[in-house]
This record gives C-alpha cells, structure tokens and sequence, in this order.
C-alpha cells in the first residue's frame, strides 16, 4: 500500500484504514504486505505540484498489487493498481468557493502549459510534459496570484493530474470508501466503474471487557455522574464543533459534554465552552481511552459538513451508542438514521439541542439505538474490507515491439544510440523487443541477445546498396548520407524487407527510430507505429546538404519521407519543446499525438567527486592542472564545433583538453595543427567515458548548430562538472545561465574558461549541484520513459 505522510504528521482516519488493513493482511492473510509512506507537504502550489510529481516517479513495480487512497499516491504506475479512494483534494473540487472563478488566466506565458491542461487525454505520457510546462512557468517568475491556494491554476493543474492518475487505463479497480464519496461530482472516471467498501471500527469497542464499563453507565454515567455526550475528532471548522457546544449549552439538564481531540480550532472552541462547567476537554486520547468514554457516553454527537465517511460514526455504533447527527453531515447518514440508530437534526443549534434533550428523556431510547447501530455496522470488518481489495494478479502478457534504424545500436558510443537503447532496455521491462538495424557490408548478419527481452538483428547491406550510397556521397560534395541512402535504396538490401516482414508478424508496435526506414515497416505492417524524432530532420538536413540541385532534390526526398511518417504515425517522441512545435507547425500533427521525450542520462553512482578525488582521479589519468572535457559524434555541428574549441584550446593554455568521440577521426579536426593542451581520445568505452566526466573540471558544448537536444550537457551535469556552453547547447533543457550552466557565445570562452581558473572551481559548487539537481529530476531515462512505454 501507497499513501502520503501529512507534513506536519497528524494521525487521522487515513492512517487508521492503512494501520488496519495492513495488520490484517499481515496477520490474517497469507500476503506479504508493506505501507510505503512518503512526506507530502501541500503548503503551497510549488509543494502539492511536487507531491504529484514525486508520486508518479516511484518505482513500486517488484509489488504484485498496489493500493492507494489519497493524493497524491495514486499518480504510482502499477500495471494492478487499486484506488481506494478516500477523498480527492476537496477544497479543489467539492468544496470549492461557490464565489471564486474557475478561469486560467488568458496571459500569453501561461498559453503552452493552458493547451496542456485543457486537452482531454489522460495519457500518462503527458505527464514529463505537463511538470515540464508548470517548471518553465515558475522560471518564468509569474504574478504571485497565479499561484494562490485557492486559485484557478492549481485547481486545473491538480485535476489534469488527477485525471491521468485515475484513469481506468492507470487503475484496474476502483472503490470509495462510502456511497456519498462514490456520488460526487468529478471524483470518478465516468467509464469507472466503482464499488463501495466501509472501513471497520479498529478498537475493538463491541466486546466490553468486564470492569471497564456497563450499559448502565451510559443512563446515569460511570460512578454516578451525569449522561455524558462524547464526541472525539480533529478540532477544526469541517468537524463543526462549535455547532455541537452552541447546541450543547442551550441544554437545561445534568449532562456533560467530552470533546476529545486536537487542532487548529482549540482555541476559538476553549473561548465558547468558557463559563459551562459540563463541557470538558481531553486533549488526544490514547486508544484505550477513546474505548473507554465511548463505553460509558449516552451518546455521541457527530455533526461534520459531507463528511467522506465518519470512522467516529463506526466507532461510536461498534460501542452500542447512538450517533446525533445532521441532515449534511453526507457519509455519516448512510449509518444512522433517524430514531433507529441515533438522531438526525436541522444543522442548527435549536434542532441539535432538542436531540439531545430527548435522549436525556429516555436513556432506555439510547441504548435501543445503540444496539442496533452495533448491529448495523457488524458486518464492516477488515475482513471484508481486504477482500474487496485484493484482486488476483492481472496477467500482463508482453507486447512484442519492434525497433527499426538505419544503423546498428551495440556498441552504444554516440547520443542517438544511448537515446534508441535507453527506449529498447525501458520497453523491455514489459515487452519483448526486437531491433532490427543496418551495418555496413562488413557487419555479420547476426542476433545479438542482451537480455531475454532485448535483442538487436543486424543486418550488412549489399553491394549494390553500397554502391548506390557511394554515388550519392559524391554527387552530394561528400556528405555523409547514410542515413538518407538506407531510404532510397534499402530495396537493394532484400534482407531488410525480409526481416522487417518477419519480425512484424503479430507484433504490437513498431517505431521507427528516425523516419529512414518508415517505408519498409509500412510496407511490411499495417499496425500502429511511433517515430521517435532525434531531431526535426527536414531542418537538420537543410543545415548539413550542399546548396546544389543534387542537395536540394536529397532534402526534398527527406522532406516527403519525414511528412510521410509524421502523418502515419500513431505518437511522435520529440526532443524539445521547440521541436515538438516545429511537428505540429510544419507537418500538421495534432498536439496531442506529440509526446515530450527530452533526451536523458543513467546517474553514475558516484556523481560528485570533492575536489581532491577530482584532482587524484585526474593525476591517475596523467592529467596534471584544469581539465576541459568536450564529447561528440561524428555529427556536422559536433565536428565543427571541435574545429573551434582548438582555437579556443589555444588561448587557454592553462587548460588540458581532451576531445572524446567518433568526431575525433573528422578529417576537418586531423587536418589541424593541435596544440600541446589537446587530446584526440577517440571513441572509449562507457567505464572509460564515465571516469573521465568524473575527472573533468568543466564539460564543454561550443556547439552553435544543429537540433534535438544535447546529450553532453545532460551528460556533463550528471557527472559533476561545471558546464561551460553556448546559449543553443541548452536548448530544450531548461537550464538558466549563473544558475545551472555558464553560458558564452564561442568568442568568449576562452575569457570565461580564464575566469572560471581565476575563482576556481569550488566557487561555482552552487552551480554544480543545481546542474546535477536539475538532471536528476527531469533528465534520467527511467523518469523520462517509464510513463511514455507504460
């Protein structure tokens, strides 16, 4: 069982229904049974917007069945999830200001993060993208009243959360915990369909040990002191206990009043009993002593605004008293009703008062309706209440997923490759995947297994294909167009269709990783298919082909088959934000068919290095002094952009760089004069990369072009180093220049590598950790894709 921990901790009936069904089901089921709780503060917009995003990222799936009741608990994925639903945020839904607006705001910076939240869907793919929105805005410094608890955003941003969290595709079962819950507006899914199961008495109050009190005692008191009315709750305006003592003191006759409990309205209720002497209050009891004032009460008077259920009801009938309630008291009523198991009054003090006069009349009356309230609620038992719950495990067979790229993925040494990995390892915690991907005409055509779920099939292209892409590397001034070459003439590989038709039989999904080889997955299948887009690759492509009619007849075959596949696919994976825009501007893709999938990092285990196991690790590495770190594939705007950090290199001496890729074989980088400070480290494997971004005292990005987002910047914060970059080596990442990154445009690098020298790299520790912080929370894989592949 899930459920939030209230910041500050209070005890309450929530904690009772967790308590109580998880000591039955430890000790009278044969479960195995944990209550995971984890502090919720709700203060503010910022801290209930956090409760719900931290909530969706916990990872609860080595469970058979999670239950949850209580926001923000029901965000947990779980493929045998059960609502048990106590009550939503209800000042944000039922007991919302009659008189307060529901409208957001029509200001242009709120526009992107509105469209999120007006849009139906309860995918929970939206949901990176939707705390996306809400982190850009609170950036964005907006009007404080913005952000006011009550106020139209928070209530629209809780209920599109709660509407991807409780839908029926999220939840296998829902239950309420009464009828008048069940009946409430907006609380349900209305393709739910809801049961309702009532939470027991947990203190044992029907068997009355001999000693501690008699029926008696309810007519005359315990010793002979005057009836006592016992009410016990948390002392605030919901409760209305100033409704019970107003009642009470208009009352002419020996009696008592026992309020037990705590709250925010101690005080103002002190102030209104002051000068009656019948009217006693407690303080917290312990359990025993709740048992014990119910045991000797006439009765006990429960007079909430629609309450969800009341467990002050169940404890007080489960004791053989009668409850006074009101006509709005909501859940209470659906166990007392009136002159059979209690009394039910106007919710006005005369009414109230008169009840209790009339039980003080007739005691004998009281105990007729206390034992059949004690009979009413003997069939609510944990028993019954557990049963409801546990459902069998549903079977979760695994989907069959096909990946198709136009190169190979193992080994996984550039950005795109980690990216198309990531997604293969994500989807096969659930599903069987199977890449198929192009070699060169050197690769064996073989399966590589990485897992019982995972595998890559490789398949080399042809001579032919090879001769047809040479043709068209130099008809295209050298360009490398590999990835163009596999669309138009994959045909001359038979073996890929082959494969592709195969491997698509009875599949479930395909995604096409870049739009090159959607083609032949639509001739093979005619099933949903994703395109995860690295990039917006009409744009990227018009950056990188020659301005010749040979290059402009190349884009406009990029742009027919990127339109082709935009349009045909069931769900696009974008970058960025910027790019998600560029689909649905350039192509026409609705918005809601584009799914945010920023690129992302796996943590190192050890990400921050003090500065002395910096300086061991780098002087191990044979690294004496500061160390600049710039890592790429061989990729245009990569390569171009380690052509500029040499000259860069050269006017920061006092620097050691080291360049790390596939771009380091460019033969515009190996045409250059390095200086002594530069090193051409190729391409290493992931323990060597790994170490030497812990090393490294700054990552660079002098990159000034291409699109998607960047790996290294994602790559270089996770490790902890600072991060020096240009404004477009950001892009898409929401980092802030001084607070996460030190942003320069090339020009200036060399004077800011100087002055980061100068203060030296302890002085920007702030901007590390918020670096490191920000990835953590918005950048690894399993955050990233656990809601996109479930």
């Amino acid at each position: 069982m899930i459920a939030p921990s209230p910041v500050p901790f209070a005890f309450g009936g929530a904690e009772r229904v967790w308590l109580g069904l998880t000591h039955y089901y430890a000790n009278e089921t044969k479960h195995v049974c944990e209550l995971v709780k984890v502090p919720a503060r709700e203060r503010n917009f910022r801290e209930i917007v956090n409760g719900y995003r931290q909530f969706s990222w916990l990872d609860l799936t080595h469970f058979d069945l999670v239950i949850s009741g209580k926001y923000p608990a029901w965000m947990v994925p779980h493929h045998n999830h059960v609502v048990y639903m106590l009550h939503r945020l209800r000042g944000l839904y039922d007991t919302w200001p009659a008189d307060l607006d529901t409208a957001l705001p029509g200001d242009a910076l709120l526009a992107p993060l509105r469209r999120l939240l007006e849009n139906p869907s309860t995918c929970r793919s939206q949901l990176s993208e939707v705390f996306g929105e809400i982190d850009r805005l609170l950036a964005a410094d907006p009007p404080e009243h913005w952000l006011g608890l009550p106020a139209p955003l928070i209530r629209a941003v809780v209920r599109k959360l709660d509407s991807i969290g409780l839908s029926t595709d999220s939840i296998r079962r829902h239950v309420a915990i009464s009828h008048n819950v069940r009946r409430r507006a907006d609380y349900f899914p209305p393709d739910a369909d809801v049961a309702v199961a009532y939470v027991p008495s947990d203190l044992a109050l029907a068997v009355l040990k001999e000693g501690e009190a008699a029926p008696s005692d309810a007519i005359a008191g315990p010793d002979g002191a005057a009836p006592t009315f016992f009410t016990a709750s948390r002392l605030d305006h919901a409760k209305r206990i100033a409704l019970i003592i107003d009642a009470f003191r208009r009352v002419d006759a020996p009696a008592r009043l026992v309020i037990a409990g705590d709250g925010p309205q101690l005080p103002e209720l002190t102030r209104q009993a002051a000068g009656d002497g019948r009217i006693v209050f407690t303080g917290r009891l312990s359990e025993r002593e709740l048992a014990r004032h119910y045991a000797t009460a006439l009765a006990v008077p429960f007079v909430p605004y629609d309450e969800d259920y009341g467990l002050i009801t169940l404890e007080a009938l489960a004791a053989g008293r009668p409850v006074v309630t009101v006509r709005d008291a909501g859940g209470v009523l659906e166990f007392v009703e009136d002159g059979v198991t209690g009394l039910v009054a106007e919710p006005d003090p005369g009414p109230l008062a008169r009840a209790f006069e009339t039980l003080l009349r007739d005691p004998a009356a009281a105990l007729r309706m206390g034992a059949a309230g004690r009979e009413r609620v003997r069939p609510i038992t944990w028993r019954s209440l557990a049963s409801e719950l546990v459902i069998p495990a549903r079977p979760h067979p695994r989907r069959r997923v096909v990946i198709a790229n136009s190169y190979l993925l193992w080994p996984v040494d550039t950005g795109g490759k980690r990216r198309l990995w990531s997604l293969a390892r994500e989807f096969a915690r659930t599903a069987d995947v199977t890449l198929v991907t192009l070699g060169r005409d050197d690769t064996p055509a073989e399966t590589i297994t990485f897992s019982p779920h995972c595998r890559e099939v490789r398949i080399p292209i042809s001579q032919a294909h090879i001769a047809a892409e040479w043709a068209l590397t130099k008809l295209l001034d050298e360009t490398s167009v590999s990835d163009i070459s596999a669309s138009l003439y994959g045909h001359l590989t038979p073996a890929l269709a082959a494969e592709l038709r195969d491997r698509l039989a009875g599949a479930d999904l395909a995604i096409a990783c870049h739009p090159y080889l959607y083609r032949f997955i639509r001739e093979a299948w005619d099933g949903p298919v994703w395109y995860d887009a690295h990039n917006v690759e009409t744009l990227l492509k018009d950056a990188m082909l020659p301005r010749t009619p040979a290059g402009r007849a190349a884009l406009a075959e990029v742009a027919a088959l990127e339109r082709d596949c935009v349009r045909g696919a069931e769900r696009i994976l974008a970058v960025s934000e910027e790019e998600r825009a560029v689909f649905h501007d350039m192509f026409g893709k609705p918005q809601e068919r584009i799914v945010l999938v920023p690129n992302g990092t796996d943590l190192p285990d050890d990400p921050h290095l003090d500065a002395p196991r910096r300086v061991a690790l780098k002087e191990r590495l044979g690294v004496r002094g500061l160390l600049a770190v710039y890592a790429g594939s061989w990729h245009a705007p990569n390569v171009e952009g380690a052509v500029a950090l040499v000259d860069i290199a050269r006017r920061s001496p006092e620097w050691t760089f080291w360049f790390i890729g596939k771009m380091c074989v460019a033969d515009e980088l190996r045409a250059l004069a390095l200086p002594p400070n530069v090193s051409l480290l190729g391409v290493v494997d992931d323990a060597m990369l790994r170490t030497v971004f812990s090393a490294a005292d700054v990552g660079v990005n002098p990159v000034t072009a291409g699109a998607g987002t960047n790996f290294k910047v994602i790559d270089y914060a996770a490790h902890g180093a600072l991060v020096l970059t240009t404004p477009v080596g950001i892009r898409g990442l929401g980092m802030v220049d001084g607070e996460h990154v030190v942003v320069a445009e090339r020009a200036h690098m060399p004077a800011a590598l100087a002055a980061i020298a100068a203060r030296g790299i302890d002085a920007h520790a702030d901007i590390v950790a918020n670096a490191f912080a920000h990835v953590r929370d918005r950048f690894t894989w399993a955050k990233i894709l656990r809601d996109v592949v479930s």
